[in-house]
C-alpha cells in the first residue's frame, strides 16, 4: 500500500508530481483507501497545512477533496468536506497568497454543494462561499457570486434557499466596494437578471419565500438605477468636453 504520509507531503509540496496526483485520485475508487486516505489528509492540513506554499500543491489538494465528494459513500463525502472545512476556514490567506484562483476554490465548494447524498454538507458548503468573499480580490467575486446562482437554482428548497439569502448577503457585504464597471454591471446583467427570470418562471412551482424574490428584485432595481446614473453622467461629460 502507498505510504499516504508521504504521498501528502509530495503532493502538497512539489509542484511536479501529476502522476502521483493520480494515482491519489485513482485511489478515491477503492473504499476502504479512499477513507484512509481522506483520514491521512485530513491530519496531514491540520499539523502540516501551512507548509504548503505553492498553487500547484493547493490544486492537488482541492481535486482530490474535489473528487470525494461525487464518492458513493457518505462517509467520504463527509470526511473530504470536513478537509475542504479546514481549508477554507484556515488557510484561504495562503492560497490567495500562493495565486490560487477565486474559480477553483468556488469550484470544490459548488461540487459539494451540489452532491445529493448529504443536505447537511450541501448547506455548509453554501455558507463557506462567504469566507471565499471576504479573502478574493473585488475583481475575483464574480466567481463567488456565479457559484451562489449555480445552487440557487438547486431543487432542493433548504439548498436553494440558503443559497439565495447567502447571495444577498454577499452582494450586500461587497457591493460598497463595488464599482459601476464592470462589478455592478456584471451583478446585474450576469447574476440578479438571470436568476430573477428564473425564479419568476418557477414560482409557482417551487418554495421560495416571498421576500427572497422581493430583495432580489430590490437589488436589480438597484443596480440598474446605478448603471443608468452613471451613463448619464457619462452623457453629462462627453457634451461638456464638446462644448468647450
Amino acid at each position: 500500500m502507498i505510504a499516504l504520509g508521504h504521498v501528502l507531503k509530495r503532493v502538497s509540496t512539489e509542484d511536479k508530481c501529476d502522476n502521483l496526483i493520480d494515482c491519489v485520485l485513482e485511489s478515491l475508487t477503492t473504499s476502504k483507501l479512499s477513507i484512509h486516505l481522506l483520514e491521512t489528509l485530513l491530519e496531514h492540513l491540520q499539523e502540516h497545512g501551512d507548509a504548503i506554499t505553492t498553487s500547484r500543491g493547493w490544486e492537488h489538494v482541492l481535486s482530490i477533496l474535489t473528487q470525494s465528494s461525487s464518492s458513493s459513500l457518505n462517509e467520504c463525502i463527509a470526511l473530504g468536506f470536513r478537509c475542504l472545512e479546514v481549508v477554507v476556514g484556515e488557510f484561504l490567506p495562503n492560497m490567495v497568497a500562493s495565486n490560487v484562483s477565486a474559480k477553483r476554490i468556488v469550484r470544490s465548494l459548488l461540487e459539494f454543494a451540489s452532491q445529493r447524498k448529504i443536505v447537511n454538507v450541501s448547506l455548509s458548503a453554501v455558507n463557506l462561499f462567504w469566507n471565499v468573499a471576504d479573502h478574493v480580490k473585488s475583481v475575483e467575486i464574480k466567481e463567488v457570486l456565479m457559484g451562489l446562482r449555480k445552487v440557487a437554482v438547486d431543487s432542493r428548497p433548504d439548498v436553494r434557499n440558503c443559497a439565495m439569502r447567502s447571495l444577498a448577503s454577499t452582494i450586500v457585504s461587497s457591493g460598497s466596494n463595488f464599482r459601476i464597471h464592470p462589478e455592478w454591471t456584471f451583478t446585474m446583467n450576469d447574476i440578479l437578471m438571470p436568476l430573477l427570470c428564473t425564479v419568476r418562471c418557477l414560482f409557482e412551482s417551487i418554495s421560495l419565500p416571498i421576500h427572497l424574490h422581493t430583495k432580489l428584485y430590490s437589488y436589480c432595481r438597484y443596480a440598474k438605477t446605478k448603471n443608468e446614473q452613471q451613463q448619464n453622467m457619462t452623457v453629462l461629460r462627453t457634451r461638456k468636453v464638446r462644448t468647450i
